[in-house]
């Protein structure tokens, strides 16, 4: 085709698919996002520079996807679950592509009939509880990194949340119930929303940190050195 339909049909599928027709979490459309940065850069090495916006829907075949998620694993070391990811959201961009322009239906299809890999399930491990006292005794809570940490794996402890759920938490997400209990409102995977009562000791950690650094509202709850947002790489780097 004289026309080159792929840099609108990406754009298309970001901005009306993901985010206005799914409402897709934020957090979805960054795994997506680098999802296609990941291709287009695979395809910029595999065909000598080409330019992101010279990618076209036909070069997308079976073959160059199964290439690239093989480059996944073998030069990224990506698990078979990151892998799987990518599939996925390179999945439902050929469904959003097959919708818009079905002159490709054929590549589609054959795009789409690429497997995930099973991967094997790993037993969760577990700390014991005088494990997890010694832990949080590490922290060395004279100064403010080391509040923030016991904060961290004493939240972590008494909650089960995930780590990315963790990094996301506001000043508005501890809650207080008339009974005088705190409380803590997560915004999980899929956009579900839990609440989660608090033990006493960390309620007094949080009462303590709040007070300590003085937000409120939307402001994050945790922050790195640089008073930056903390991320996962940061909870993995404080953990080790």
């Amino acid at each position: 085709m004289s026309t080159n339909r792929f840099p609108a049909l990406l754009q298309g599928f970001f901005l009306n698919r993901l985010m206005t027709q799914r409402n897709a979490s934020p957090a979805t459309v960054r795994a997506y996002r680098d999802t296609f940065r990941l291709l287009l850069r695979y395809l910029e090495q595999t065909h000598h520079g080409m330019r992101a916006s010279d990618v076209t829907v036909d070069m997308l075949t079976a073959d160059t996807i199964l290439a690239f998620l093989t480059d996944l694993e073998v030069t990224r070391h990506n698990s078979i679950k990151t892998r799987n990811h990518r599939l996925a959201a390179i999945h439902s961009f050929m469904d959003y592509v097959g919708f818009e322009a079905p002159e490709y239906l054929a590549i589609i299809q054959r795009v789409k009939q690429i497997p995930f890999k099973k991967a094997q399930s790993r037993v969760v491990s577990y700390l014991l509880p005088e494990e997890m006292e010694a832990l949080l005794a590490v922290c060395a809570v004279e100064t403010w990194l080391g509040r923030r940490d016991r904060l961290m794996l004493a939240l972590l402890y008494n909650t089960g949340i995930r780590v990315s759920e963790l990094v996301s938490l506001a000043y508005d997400s501890v809650l207080q119930t008339p009974s005088g209990v705190q409380t803590l409102r997560i915004w999980g995977k899929g956009r579900k929303e839990r609440v989660l009562p608090l033990w006493r000791n960390t309620q007094e950690y949080v009462a303590d940190w709040m007070r300590e650094r003085g937000g409120a509202g939307q402001d994050e709850l945790f922050s790195n050195c640089r008073g930056e947002g903390l991320t996962r790489s940061g909870v993995t780097a404080r953990l080790k």
